[in-house]
């Protein structure tokens, strides 16, 4: 994108009417327009809710903005590159991948903010809390699995370039990551949430707080290393001149 930009740039010497060309004459610029304005409808809903706690029935549609503002990035990416029936089911495997993204890693920070020990709830409330949210991470976490797998298959050729590749590489990193916070996420549901509603349940609620930190750490980590394979070009894409 990056360098779209800048080849428009020199076409046509002008900042604003590269930035205008951007966002109106590709999918990328088309598409975050529309993400802007789901940004600012998000905005106002959240206040509006915030404000006016009994309105409970904006919270569906706010769900349901806040899916399209992370289904919107599909189109942004490698995925959206695409052509035909094979391009559209990339773009679908990796709207599913940034939908259980934002379910999981993005639910871990209200989370951790709601079950720390200085909130005033009852050891059934904060069980019951961080029950709920782990059974719906739980099937986050298996889709956005089972989505990886299919968008890292299309962007090695088939796993053939996941080795011995910078792209490779930096996927295998960060498959490495996933599997450590699912590991804290295991202790999480399997031995700290079941001692939550115990005689135990203060000091339980501080070790689940410093997990669930780890956890968005490394999820900040993976963020950062999917930020850096949207600027490489996919190993599978890459062809060789002989």
């Amino acid at each position: 994108m990056l360098l779209l930009a800048s080849e428009l740039a020199q076409v046509t010497e002008d900042a604003d009417s590269t930035v205008w060309l951007v966002l109106t004459g590709t999918q990328f610029g088309r598409v975050s327009l529309v993400r802007f304005v789901i940004a600012g409808l998000l905005a106002l809903l959240v206040a509006l809710r915030y404000r006016k706690p009994f309105l409970s029935t904006l919270n569906w549609l706010i769900a349901l903005l806040g899916v399209a503002f992370a289904v919107g990035l599909a189109w942004c990416g490698h995925s959206g590159a695409g052509l035909g029936l094979s391009g559209d089911f990339q773009v679908g495997a990796d709207a599913v991948h940034l939908v259980t993204v934002a379910i999981w890693v993005g639910g871990l920070l209200p989370l951790l903010i709601v079950i720390r020990p200085s909130v005033l709830k009852s050891a059934t409330e904060r069980y019951q809390l961080v029950r709920r949210f782990s059974l719906v991470a739980t099937w986050a976490v298996t889709f956005l699995i089972a989505s990886g797998i299919v968008n890292t298959w299309y962007m090695t050729d088939g796993m053939r370039h996941l080795f011995g590749t910078e792209y490779g590489t930096l996927v295998l990193a960060k498959a490495g990551l996933l599997l450590i916070m699912l590991g804290f996420a295991s202790v999480n549901r399997f031995w700290l949430t079941p001692r939550l509603a115990t005689s135990q349940g203060e000091k339980t609620a501080r070790l689940l707080c410093i997990s669930t930190t780890a956890e968005i750490a490394l999820g900040l980590i993976v963020v950062c290393i999917v930020a850096v394979l949207g600027q490489l070009e996919p190993a599978g894409h890459v062809h060789t001149m002989m």
